[in-house]
């Protein structure tokens, strides 16, 4: 996928400790939260610190496994929308949409493909 590490004095991110899991959760703002788990030890909750960005987001339904974004740049992006992952964590399903989206797909777990209205975002 072309990443390449990064430390966290660069990417402003870091979690100290034994971290054993991440989710994204969305906060009672509309705003995102991530939160870390540590072994036998206190959650940790970050948010965003500088101006938030206003960035439309899409909720797909429980029949939804998956989400296909056509990005602006000609590249796309897929993101799993499970109800659970390793040590049971459980991100939350909204989905925030970069800007430039010119398609979105939604996959169901019968490999069914529907495309999302785009007019639905709004503004």
């Amino acid at each position: 996928g072309g990443f390449a590490p990064m430390s966290p004095s660069k990417s402003g991110f870091s979690v100290t400790g034994d971290a054993k899991s991440l989710v994204k959760l969305s906060g009672i703002d509309g705003n995102f939260v991530l939160v870390a788990s540590q072994n036998q030890g206190s959650l940790k909750v970050f948010a965003k610190t500088s101006p938030q960005v206003e960035l439309k987001t899409i909720t797909p339904g429980q029949e939804v496994m998956a989400v296909i974004l056509d990005l602006g740049n000609g590249k796309k992006q897929r993101i799993e929308t499970s109800f659970g992952s390793g040590f049971l964590s459980l991100s939350s399903r909204k989905i925030m949409l970069p800007k430039g989206i010119k398609r979105i797909q939604l996959i169901d777990y019968k490999g069914q493909v529907k495309e999302f209205d785009l007019a639905n975002l709004g503004n």
